[in-house]
Parts: structure tokens; sequence; C-alpha cells
């Protein structure tokens, strides 16, 4: 039987063979932060309106597996995909709210880490018949190191 290390564990194992306690704190540990952003609906935006979601700053990962947006019935059709400015599905594949109800962020890419102030965006991929003062929320939960 084989054993075979992260990188986190072996930096840990290398710092304690050389009489350090763990590794260091700014690769191992990280806060994980989130939020409840909310978008109430005009009811009139369309397929390929943005809706910005949150600024996040240089040294945070968003975690979007531990993401999701939920909302009451918006309206006949409601769809998109949570990303970036230069990626805009890179958080989620398209989410599908014509129902409402709630619906889990499933990634697209692997999260990386952002060196710069960076908006996460909401894309509208499909928008028909929505009902004005439809409250979507969306909950973000991203890392950041110490």
């Amino acid at each position: 039987m084989a054993n075979f290390d992260t990188d986190i564990y072996a930096q840990q194992a290398l710092a304690a063979a050389n009489g350090a306690a763990q590794a260091d704190g700014n690769r191992v540990a990280q806060n994980i932060q989130s939020a409840r952003v909310k978008r109430t609906l005009t009811g009139a935006e369309t397929a390929s309106d943005f809706i910005r979601l949150i600024q996040l700053g240089p040294g945070c990962t968003l975690l979007p597996h531990l993401c999701a947006v939920y909302s009451t019935d918006p309206g006949t059709t409601l769809t998109g995909t949570v990303g970036l400015d230069t990626d805009y599905d890179a958080y989620s594949s398209e989410l599908t709210l014509n129902a409402g109800g709630l619906q889990r962020f499933v990634p697209t890419t692997y999260p990386t880490e952002l060196l710069v102030p960076t908006v996460v965006w909401f894309d509208i991929t499909g928008a028909a018949s929505l009902t004005a003062d439809t409250v979507v929320e969306f909950d973000l939960v991203w890392s950041t190191r110490h």
C-alpha cells in the first residue's frame, strides 16, 4: 500500500522535520467568508443582461461548490450562469430558476485565486415574462488567505 501526500501535507511534514510546529500559515490557513446578495427584479431584464453580484479582492477564491441561488417563481423563464467578465460561466453551469426554488452552483472550471479586484456576475441567458419585485438571492462563499 502506498501513501500519497497533498502539497499542504508535504509542507507540514517538511516543517515538522525542521522543528517547526507546522507549515507556513499563509499557505495552510484561510478564512471562509460568505455573503447573501439580493437583487429585486424589475421585470425588464432580458437575455444578455448582467447582474453584478459582488466584488472580491486579491487573494480571494470563490468556492462554487458551496454557493447557491434562491428565488420564488420569477416568471416564465429565468436562466443564467455565474462567472466573471472574462468567463461568464466560470463558477456555474446554467442555473434554471423558472419555477423558483434553490439551485446549487455546478462549477465548470477549477476555482482559482483572484489576483486583482474582480466582479462576480450573473449572466442572464434567458428571460421571459419576469415578475417585477421578485427577489433573487445568491449565497456566495469564498476563501481568503490570512
